[in-house]
């Protein structure tokens, strides 16, 4: 299965795009962030935004406004031995990787598929 685009986003200046890619290695997902450089898109720190196997990581994606920070859900990824509880999880951009902040945003029941949605305020620091 073909899922790349399947969730986009966008920085306020055009500059920054993500990619979610929820079918990527069987269903496992990766997330691909793009910057623009006046002539052409190159791809960043792709390889560190993947999830596990069967999660879809990538269903749904957010960036902040400054492009700095991230949000990427997981809606499939089973918590604790519970199933499809869902994660989401926020990267901030440190330069030359991204890093995770704060914890892990799980759902708590099975079936829950928390992060079929996603959404993160212009300045990074508010996520639903």
């Amino acid at each position: 299965l073909i899922a790349f685009g399947t969730a986009v986003g966008m920085s306020s200046t055009g500059s920054r795009i993500i990619i979610g890619d929820p079918y990527d290695n069987n269903f496992t997902g990766r997330v691909h962030v793009f910057d623009y450089d006046g002539t052409t898109w190159g791809n960043v720190y792709q390889t560190d935004l993947s999830g596990t196997s069967g999660s879809r990581f990538g269903y749904a994606v957010g960036i902040s406004a400054d492009e700095l920070r991230i949000i990427i859900s997981a809606p499939y990824e089973s918590v604790n031995g519970i199933n499809y509880t869902g994660q989401t999880k926020v990267f901030e951009d440190t330069g030359s990787s991204w890093e995770q902040l704060g914890q892990d945003l799980n759902g708590s029941t099975a079936g829950d598929i928390s992060g079929n949605s996603v959404a993160m305020a212009g300045n990074g620091e508010r996520v639903v």
